[in-house]
This record gives C-alpha cells, structure tokens and sequence, in this order.
C-alpha cells in the first residue's frame, strides 16, 4: 500500500511538473483571448467620444466587461480549488478513481463554460456598436496594431 501510494505521488509530481513546462512562457491562449475582450471594451470606453457612444452603449460596455471579470475571478477560483480537490483525492491511501473522475470532468467543464462565456462576452460587445462604429471600431483596432508593430520592429542601436 505503501509502494502504491509512493507511486501516485512521483505520478501526480510528474504530471504537474510536465503541464507546467508544456504551459508557454507568457500569456496562454485563455488569458490572450480574455485580454482581447476586456481590452476591447477598454478601447471602447476610451475612445467612447471619437466611436460617438450613447449613454446607454457606456453603460451596457461597462456592465458586460465588469461582470465578466467578476465571472473570471469567480470561475478561476472554482478550478484551483477543484485542481486541489484532485490532488486531496489523489494523496488518499486508497483512490476512488469514480470520485476523481468526477472531479476532473467538473474542472473541465468549468473551464469549457468559461470559454464560451468570453465568446458571449465578445459577441455582445460587438452588438453593442451600430455599424458605423464597428466601422470606427475596426479602424482604431488597425491603428493600434500597426502602432504596435512599428515599436516591435524597430533596430536598436541606431
């Protein structure tokens, strides 16, 4: 029993020891696509002048980019705290492998759930915008990508 429980302990160590080094340095993918929405209503808010927003556009933008945060905390700390549970579950002398399944499978869920909601999130900021600021709104985009790549490409040195 022992053994066996030594066994799962190199296993799970190896296994947060390799997700971690598969994990890219910098943003992941969730956190570049979580930052394209919230940054997309904050270049909203901005530039709410310029994109000629009503009161009420402010107001939906701000609500739909607070919640979602709000959501994301909340959401984040469901997964740690179920990532925890596997591991609790993983440490016991005997493994109710039933019980960690459910366990991974809720995690999961959790974070599909919050992929879908950033892409609700996006969708209902773009309905926001009449189509002439969508208009704007693509145009300030591209001017805001160009800008940052004339920083990134320049020499140093010279």
């Amino acid at each position: 029993m022992k053994m066996m429980k030594g066994f799962l302990v190199v296993l799970a160590v190896m296994l947060f020891c390799s997700v971690s080094l598969a994990e890219p340095h910098g943003k992941s993918d969730k956190e570049d696509f979580r930052s394209k929405v919230i940054g997309k209503a904050h270049l909203m808010l901005i530039n709410q002048e310029e994109l000629g927003l009503s009161e009420e556009q402010i107001k939906q933008i701000k609500d739909i980019k607070i919640n979602l945060k709000k959501d994301m905390i909340q959401q984040g700390a469901q997964i740690e705290i179920l990532a925890v549970d596997i591991m609790a579950a993983l440490w016991a002398d005997k493994v109710d492998k039933e019980a960690v399944d459910k366990l991974i499978d809720n995690k999961y869920d959790l974070k599909k759930a919050r992929a879908k909601e950033l892409v609700t999130a996006y969708v209902k900021l773009n309905e926001v915008l009449n189509e002439d600021q969508a208009k704007e709104m693509k145009s300030l985009c591209m001017k805001m990508k160009q800008h940052k790549q004339g920083w990134s490409g320049r020499k140093s040195g010279k």
